[in-house]
């Protein structure tokens, strides 16, 4: 256990690796929280525009970030606060929550229409409510329906809950997986926003606000657009990318995305400031060494959240509603982190945090979020009573909350960085000379590690602009292809038009993507995006689920035609729409 005043000897001392990993990552603003019983710290670092980063704030400035799916824990509360307390109320208006006594181990289907005028069908493998919230047996990943290459959302409510229970069916359908699979998926936590909704008779942000966060003391939670608007600049952290060339560009959205219903909402999150996340944390540890604040949050409540798993290895690591759950010395820290996403096989993804100097393995909860602009870390050891949050505004070759929440929790741990071998054996493995002294290995090896993460990953976002920057195509060089080509099992549609004479393209749902670019290449064609300061302006999912951006043109007949995507987790197949 940490003692007091530990906190600001080891920021003291990691500052200028900090400085330096921040630095190559080219990230604008990064926040650090930690977290012990005794010492919370706060600091702030911002890359200056003569290209070094420094210190600009050593307490809780209130900088509120875009957290993607590190807020998806807070879903998780809210369903486990309905079935394990609200349940059983005896509060005038808490009746409606009574049928979900139990709901635990019912699948979660007959749950979902015992509270829902509007059903939904079975879905492939029935998985309980709690098997979605551990993504087991779930959805697979289906971010090229619910988000365009470009990062435009695609799907209202009503079109997600017309079309889950076919997904399920047809994904499974192109996977081998047994029956029981654990991966990960958005759509699982959409199932449950939508859940608090139908039983709540609610709005996601409204149940959230008045039993979760309000109850749990959470400040500096914003969940529409007006307030975040209203922060300002000095307060909201706003997104940036940094391009395959190293150079850092603003997001090009018009407006703070993915807030306009549950669907987005649940996708890619809130914002939140890192004392408000650590607010969460501190609750959690109450809950289990203190007493319980609010009464409701108990032990028994706390332990739902960070011991039912999904068990993915057989070792007892797995999904949790608050993360992962996992032991510092295993391959899965850093598994949801860009790092990963952008070059999965990367031959830095075995490196991990190792164990203690006294050779003790050390358990934790590990989350990761990332949308285009932004990217989050954070780490609860139960255990030793430490917390860790960095959040940071900026995506691209280098997750620099990924390194620095590593290297924060080596100094505080000493921890011995390691490797797997190709055999599967944990050895030593310091990158850095020999000579080092021991108390600035932790900090040598995280530097460089991120210098060469940081160059793996500047290759592949430089090969993804190269495929995203073939010259337009001119229409009478293709005059059969525009049209309108139906995906009627998924309520979605691609249109491809004449623009200026040259291919145009657009993704459509309930919602519709912006205008891209539909490019000849080979036999087929790619969705392209419009360059932006000579840069792709793709989001990030075009390094997971649109990383096939290809539609193969099949014509089966004189009026008669498909566009086919083979994609990474599901083949698309759009058929054209006929015309009388």
């Amino acid at each position: 256990m940490p003692q007091p005043q530990i906190l600001q000897h080891a920021l003291q001392k990691l500052d200028s690796s900090i400085c330096e990993i921040h630095k190559i990552s080219k990230t604008d603003l990064c926040t650090i929280h930690i977290r012990t019983r005794d010492e919370s710290l706060f600091a702030t670092y911002r890359l200056l525009d003569d290209g070094k980063a420094t210190r600009i704030a050593d307490s809780d400035d209130s900088r509120v970030f875009a957290v993607a799916s590190l807020f998806k824990p807070f879903i998780a509360v809210g369903v486990a606060r309905m079935i394990e307390d609200l349940s059983v109320s005896r509060i005038e208006g808490h009746q409606r929550y009574h049928k979900l006594q139990g709901a635990w181990n019912k699948t979660f289907t007959e749950v979902f229409n015992d509270s829902s005028d509007v059903k939904i069908k079975p879905l492939k493998g029935d998985p309980t409510v709690m098997e979605l919230m551990v993504h087991l047996k779930g959805a697979y990943n289906m971010n090229h329906l619910l988000l365009a290459p470009d990062g435009s959302p695609l799907l209202s409510d009503d079109d997600f809950r017309d079309i889950i229970s076919q997904f399920t069916i047809d994904a499974r359908k192109q996977h081998s997986r047994k029956e029981r699979w654990a991966i990960y998926s958005n759509g699982n936590y959409i199932l449950l926003a939508l859940l608090i909704q139908v039983v709540s008779g609610m709005s996601l942000r409204d149940f959230l606000k008045q039993y979760v966060f309000e109850p749990l003391g959470m400040g500096d939670i914003y969940m529409t657009a007006d307030k975040l608007d209203a922060l300002g600049d000095k307060l909201l952290a706003k997104g940036n990318t940094v391009s395959g060339t190293g150079v850092r560009h603003p997001v090009a959205f018009d407006h703070i995305p993915y807030l306009a219903d549950t669907v987005e909402f649940a996708v890619a999150g809130g914002h939140i400031s890192a004392a408000g996340f650590g607010m969460f944390f501190q609750v959690i540890l109450r809950a289990l060494f203190d007493t319980p604040q609010p009464s409701w949050f108990n032990e028994r409540f706390a332990r739902i959240l960070l011991t039912s798993k999904s068990n993915m290895d057989g070792y007892g690591n797995g999904y949790t509603p608050c993360g992962i759950f996992t032991k510092l010395h295993e391959c899965w820290p850093g598994s949801h982190s860009l790092n990963q996403t952008i070059f999965p096989k990367s031959q830095y993804k075995d490196y991990v945090l190792g164990t203690s100097s006294d050779g003790k393995e050390i358990e934790a909860q590990y989350l990761a979020g990332s949308a285009t602009g932004w990217a989050s870390t954070a780490y609860l050891l139960p255990k030793q009573e430490i917390s860790i949050i960095v959040l940071s505004n900026t995506s691209g070759p280098l997750d620099v909350t990924d390194l620095i929440s590593k290297l924060c929790l080596s100094e505080i741990l000493d921890l011995n960085p390691a490797k797997y071998t190709s055999s599967g054996k944990l050895e030593p493995t310091f990158l850095g000379p020999a000579t080092t002294p021991h108390d600035k290995r932790s900090q040598v090896h995280y530097v460089e590690l991120a210098r060469r993460i940081y160059t793996e990953n500047l290759a592949a976002c430089r090969e993804l602009e190269a495929e995203d920057s073939l010259p337009d195509t001119r229409v009478v060089d293709c005059p059969n292809i525009c049209g309108t080509f139906v995906n009627a099992e998924m309520h979605q549609s691609l249109r491809v038009f004449d623009a200026g004479g040259m291919l145009r393209v657009k993704l459509i749902g309930s919602k519709e993507s912006g205008t891209m670019r539909f490019v000849r290449c080979g036999k087929g064609f790619r969705i392209c995006s419009f360059p932006i300061n000579n840069s792709s302006s793709l989001a990030i999912d075009c390094f997971g689920a649109w990383r096939t951006r290809d539609f193969q043109f099949e014509e089966t007949g004189q009026s008669s035609a498909c566009l086919v995507r083979k994609g990474l987790g599901y083949d698309d197949r759009f058929v054209r729409e006929l015309t009388n």
